[in-house]
């Protein structure tokens, strides 16, 4: 990632993202067509029961999504309690 951003800027950095099809730690840079391929794969790994979804509470990278209902829904299933 790092030399993708060296040798190309933002630009050659949001390639690299979109061609390794990366975790969306770098969603801000997603267009409307890769968040719904992204609520789409979550969705998918609620269903599949993904103990590591909790962390979209809290990941920064995940902002772009928290608009979206059903982003909001996976939110409250994978809220651990308090």
């Amino acid at each position: 990632m790092r030399e993708s951003f060296a040798k190309g800027g933002w630009d050659g950095f949001r390639h690299y993202v979109r061609q390794a099809d990366v975790n969306p730690l770098w969603a801000g840079i997603l267009d409307e067509d890769e968040k719904e391929k992204w609520i789409a794969r979550l969705m998918k790994q609620a269903e599949s029961g993904n103990f590591w979804l909790f962390l979209i509470k809290t990941d920064p990278g995940f902002d772009p999504l928290r608009g979206d209902p059903r982003f909001q829904d996976l939110v409250k299933k994978f809220n651990p309690p308090s």
